[in-house]
């Protein structure tokens, strides 16, 4: 077994590789958006964003399916005497298969049932509507067929291919958002064409990388049932939990819809892509730790998995509030800047939804060290109850007059649960307690979040409130975050080893 260290080497090279597709990612998706909501205009980008979010609420199924496969990959590399990756593979393919054929169904009556009779659309973009719809459902089944290569790619660690490939990913939409603006055909039905095109290519790119880097995958051949009842039974389990948060995300936009219209699925739209490439900072590091903590685990070396949950859940944290902290605090001039049109509230949400964000980010490490045990069945129950209480709470409040911001506040609450419940399950079945964790994490994150609110407050206080001023605020912000979170959120090995790393790149400069 690889010892920690070359271990450690390997996170931080992967890390990088991700942060470059991340990189890239990030200035096509601020740009992309800018031109594709002046294209639409605000009515059509809203209604594009609550139509194709309404298909791809069964995107639950990719998320869990990805989990389970990469799981179960993962375990095989490291313990082929009990999972072949070939067999998982063909088994994962057909069960797919199978669920994309009665999402087909459900898609094609109950959801276009909902559109035409419960969802609140200008009748005369109806017809608009339906071809967004319809594209949309082929666009997720590509993508839930995608789900077992891309598991491959996770699991071997090959987190390069995701950089090169994001590449063509981002010129693909970076060339749709020009021709939108140069066309005169319905533009939002062009969209969702070109989107779903994209999609399809990228699966192609994706088969293609696998078969001919990693290993040629058949179809043909037995399919163990064994491991297709292991496959379901943890994927059914883990699908409880992604379903219910779907369900959440998706009924805050429909609730959202019934109650305010288009416009402010408009802005929780654009919130959720300014949070989407946020997020990413942090989810670049877990996705090269995640594989890590289950080969930990599946080879008993049970130090170095608690070691791995620690360090991913302060470095996931840390990740995400040093970008998202100095953004919160200038919000809407950003948002008037890369905008030429805001829809109202969305500075409001971007900042609500970045809180929420940054506790279920802290609270992953633990959910994947529990995923790898296999013991998943009591925790998804806890998540999913958790989660979808959400909507009823939500309802009522908005029932009760509150705007659409109590919404995620109720969601940030919700959040924080569930990372109470999985410390419980943590301690059940890795041995670390709540006062382990919270010694080895919580304390040091407390520690950042005051200092820097501290800092925050009394710089806006002594400075004036103009933009060049608020600019300056939000730098020495980001500065200060990252000097702090350096001192006293992590530990002085981590900190030897980040600056060895950086001694090492210099001089090879």
């Amino acid at each position: 077994m690889q010892n920690s260290s070359q271990n450690n080497k390997r996170i931080a090279k992967n890390t990088m590789l991700l942060y470059l597709r991340m990189a890239l990612l990030m200035v096509v998706s601020f740009y992309t958006s800018r031109i594709i909501l002046k294209n639409l205009g605000v009515s059509d980008f809203g209604l594009y964003n609550v139509v194709a979010g309404f298909i791809t609420m069964f995107g639950f199924i990719q998320g869990s399916m990805a989990n389970g496969v990469q799981r179960f990959m993962s375990y095989a590399i490291k313990r082929p005497d009990e999972y072949d990756v070939e067999t998982i593979f063909r088994a994962s393919m057909r069960i797919l298969a199978i669920l994309s054929f009665g999402i087909l169904i459900l898609a094609e009556t109950i959801g276009v049932w909902f559109l035409y009779n419960k969802m609140t659309i200008p009748i005369e973009r109806i017809d608009a509507a339906l071809w967004v719809f319809q594209l949309s459902l082929l666009q997720l089944i590509v993508l839930l067929l995608s789900v077992p290569y891309t598991a491959m790619i996770v699991a071997y660690e090959r987190m390069g291919a995701f950089a090169y490939i994001s590449i063509l990913e981002a010129a693909c939409k970076l060339s749709i958002a020009f021709l939108l603006g140069i066309v005169s055909a319905d533009k939002l039905i062009l969209y969702a064409i070109l989107m779903f095109s994209v999609q399809l290519l990228i699966r192609i790119v994706y088969t293609s990388y696998c078969n001919q880097k990693i290993s040629k995958m058949t179809f043909k051949g037995k399919c163990d049932s064994a491991i297709i009842r292991k496959l379901l039974g943890y994927i059914g389990w883990n699908t409880t939990s992604l379903c219910s948060e779907v369900v959440q995300v998706q009924g805050i936009n429909i609730l959202l819809n019934l109650f305010f219209g288009p416009i402010v699925n408009a802005a929780r739209g654009i919130a959720m892509q300014v949070m989407g490439v946020i997020r990413n900072f942090s989810v670049n590091f877990l996705m090269a730790t995640n594989p890590q903590i289950i080969k930990s685990f599946a080879s008993g070396d049970i130090a170095y998995t608690k070691s791995l949950i620690f360090k991913s859940s302060r470095f996931g944290f840390i990740l995400m509030f040093c970008i998202s902290s100095p953004i919160m605090l200038i919000t809407d001039d950003l948002l008037e800047i890369w905008l030429t049109e805001v829809p109202s509230s969305t500075g409001d949400f971007v900042r609500l939804i970045i809180c929420a964000t940054i506790i279920s980010i802290t609270a992953d490490p633990v959910k994947t060290a529990i995923s790898a045990t296999g013991q998943v069945k009591h925790i998804n129950i806890w998540m999913s109850v958790i989660l979808l209480s959400v909507i009823p709470l939500s309802y009522l409040s908005l029932e009760k007059g509150y705007d659409g911001r109590i919404v995620f506040i109720i969601q940030s609450i919700a959040n924080s649960l569930i990372l109470l419940v999985s410390l419980c399950f943590l301690r059940k079945h890795i041995g670390i307690s709540k006062t382990e964790y919270g010694k080895n994490v919580l304390t040091r994150i407390s520690a950042i979040i005051l200092s820097v609110a501290l800092f925050a407050f009394t710089i806006k206080t002594l400075l004036p409130n103009t933009f060049t001023f608020r600019l300056l605020e939000a730098i020495c912000v980001f500065l200060t975050s990252i000097i702090i979170s350096f001192l006293l959120g992590i530990t002085s090995k981590e900190r030897n080893f980040i600056i060895q790393l950086i001694k090492k790149r210099l001089i090879r400069f």
